[in-house]
């Protein structure tokens, strides 16, 4: 008993030596946020910060722009904001400049500190003005829609948008004529002014010094002139033909070229190849060579040239001084590159890659792929799922961060699996795509424990059918309960499946006893020492509470009203529940998107971890690691052992002092 005891302190003081507890408040030490295991938090987000610590939400950009200083502007439309990012050197520094800029999908810099913004705000487009001190005039109104791209010629101060297959032009005053192209009508046509024809895609740049615009068609792979008097030509590679041949003109090829910029520095032209994944150098006379990145090598390297790699290069924008940032994306990494006159390449803000992977190790060295679910067995060791490189693998992490691989589930996809550790000394799995669960052993073993083909049937094993698996749950006599979409259902010791609670295939709301009782996309259970089933939905926004006898109330918040509020019962609101976990006296902590919160059995609920919306108002998602409350990320799955909250992160494991 003595050696259990001394075990259990040791254990809790290697937790609190990582999480910053254990001074009390008389010490005045910080509670924090910490690392445990994995190479990085996550690559997706929209938080500010330095370098590798600022996030970006994959997919959101929509264009870039840069000031006469160096600055870089981002939009950012998923979260209907503006980044801006300061560069010292190769590090970049992101803060959030202006939020509430919506339907916006085009941005550029006049050289004089201001900002014009293209928004559609159908049936007509509207051009924005933001100062230099973030005061929003509205500048000029285009009476029609399909944006895709907005330049200025910073001599003239003339603003030239792509829109509807045509491009307008904006004086300094705001007056507004169609300079070039047909309106509506959708083709690759050169011409002279409006007998021209563009493609509905087109991404514009101007040469100021001859007032020369060049248009990049990613759909038809061609980059085209057109004068300033209108007239519209073919500049560089062969219409509606992919390739990646370097070359004067039309022996030159692309392959999705999706954006373009003219540096005034180098008198050049710099265009992004999604397709062939680089950037290609355009000369004046048509001359394409390729700059920077390896022609179809997809990868997410920083280096000289050649030597480095993109993966989806989209915007590229340029200080006109030979500096060039291009937002590349990887799956779910999303990153601002830099690239210098030379063609160096380098990562100045949001993660890289190369902390993404399949390694056992201590700490920071080890590399998860994605993980999605967290159990303890009862010497505090963890048990994670991780879908890495094509397998859905169980790891195990020692109280020191030791990673080390216990088996590989066939037949998982990864994404949306659960675990749980049951006090028989096994392990048991569930996955969102298969409608069978694991049973493995802490030496690997891996047997099928229940489930077939998908369905509702209850029985005995393999003779039982699951619809949609969810998280998994162990009550004080060893069943397992599993969440089944809108339903309950219960496996015994034997494998025998039944239904618990609700109806697999109908949703609803309805308290009630057992299947009488209606849920809304169960995401979530949790047993607490009296076995009471606490239940997360994710669709009706609440917790139940579900008795041994199998008697459902609502415990905390209102069905359909999604929010962020704390309170008790009713008085709350939750916004979308990931996980819970239950403590030693029944108090339940639940990850809400971009937050972790705990609920008494009271019902009162509060927030101790993560934030919800910044102090400019709009929703973090991501995580950080730091003083509490910090931030944690929206796909968190949080475990509880010993008065420590583990936080399964899609790339590694973070603790934090439970409150």
């Amino acid at each position: 008993m003595r050696l259990k005891i001394l075990i259990l302190i040791l254990t809790f003081l290697t937790y609190a030596s990582y999480a910053g507890i254990g001074g009390g408040s008389s010490s005045g030490k910080q509670l924090n946020h910490s690392l445990l295991a994995g190479g990085s938090l996550t690559f997706r987000g929209n938080l500010d910060g330095v370098g590798d610590n600022a996030m970006f939400e994959t997919y959101s950009e929509t264009d870039m722009a840069v000031d006469a200083s160096g600055t870089v502007f981002i939009m950012d439309n998923v979260n209907s904001s503006i980044r801006k990012m300061t560069v010292s050197g190769s590090v970049g520094t992101v803060e959030t400049y202006k939020v509430n800029i919506t339907s916006t999908i085009g941005m550029v810099s006049d050289g004089l500190g201001n900002l014009f913004i293209m928004r559609n705000s159908s049936p007509n487009t509207r051009i924005r003005k933001i100062s230099a001190s973030g005061v929003i005039t509205s500048f000029a109104l285009v009476s029609s829609t399909a944006m895709t791209d907005l330049k200025i010629d910073n001599n003239t101060k003339n603003l030239y948008l792509s829109l509807n297959c045509a491009i307008y032009k904006i004086t300094s005053q705001a007056v507004v004529t169609l300079f070039s192209g047909t309106p509506g009508s959708c083709a690759i046509v050169d011409g002279v002014s409006t007998t021209a024809q563009f493609s509905n895609a087109s991404r514009l740049t101007v040469n100021p010094n001859t007032e020369d615009l060049y248009v990049a068609e990613p759909n038809n792979q061609i980059i085209r002139k057109v004068t300033s008097a209108g007239t519209v030509t073919a500049f560089a590679g062969l219409l509606n033909t992919s390739g990646s041949t370097n070359g004067t003109s039309a022996t030159a090829r692309f392959s999705g070229p999706n954006d373009i910029t003219y540096d005034t520095s180098l008198n050049q032209l710099f265009v992004v190849d999604g397709g062939n994944r680089a950037v290609r150098k355009i000369d004046l006379s048509g001359n394409v060579t390729t700059f920077s990145g390896l022609i179809g090598s997809q990868d997410y390297i920083d280096g000289v040239s050649s030597t480095a790699r993109f993966s989806g290069p989209f915007r590229i924008a340029t200080n006109n001084s030979g500096i060039f940032y291009v937002a590349d994306r990887l799956k779910l990494v999303q990153g601002i590159r830099q690239i210098s006159s030379a063609g160096t390449v380098n990562t100045v803000a949001g993660a890289t890659p190369s902390l993404i992977g399949d390694v056992n190790g201590t700490g920071s060295s080890a590399r998860f792929g994605g993980i999605y679910d967290i159990t303890f067995d009862s010497s505090g060791n963890a048990y994670v799922i991780d879908n890495c490189c094509g397998g859905f693998k169980v790891k195990k992490i020692t109280p020191r961060g030791v990673v080390t691989t216990t088996a590989t589930v066939p037949g998982y996809n990864g994404e949306n699996g659960k675990i749980v550790f049951h006090p028989n000394g096994k392990i048991y799995t569930s996955n969102y795509y298969s409608p069978i669960t694991h049973q493995i052993t802490t030496s690997g073993v891996v047997t099928l424990f229940a489930g077939s083909t998908q369905g509702t049937t209850d029985g005995v094993s393999s003779t039982a059918q699951f619809y949609f698996l969810g998280d998994l749950a162990v009550n004080s006599t060893g069943d397992i309960f599993v969440a089944d979409q809108h339903g309950i259902r219960k496996i015994d010791s034997a494998g025998t499946v039944s239904t618990f609670a609700g109806n697999v295939l109908t949703s609803g709301y309805l308290d009630g006893v057992s299947t009488t009782a209606r849920f809304n996309n169960i995401s979530a259970l949790a047993f607490d020492e009296n076995d009471n089933l606490y239940v997360g939905e994710y669709g009706g926004a609440k917790i139940r509470k579900i008795t041994p006898a199998g008697t459902v109330s609502t415990f905390v918040g209102v069905e359909g009203s999604n929010s962020f509020l704390d309170g008790t019962g009713n008085s709350a609101r939750v916004n979308g529940i990931n996980s819970m976990v239950s403590d030693k006296n029944n108090n339940i902590y639940f990850c809400d998107n971009t937050a972790v919160r705990k609920m008494t059995t009271a019902g009162v609920v509060t927030t101790f971890a993560g934030r919800t919306t910044s102090s400019s108002g709009i929703i973090l998602s991501g995580a950080r690691l730091g003083p509490l409350p910090g931030a944690v990320n929206s796909n968190c799955s949080i475990g509880y052992y010993n008065k420590i909250i583990y936080n399964a992160l899609p790339f590694s494991i973070t603790i934090m002092p439970a409150k």
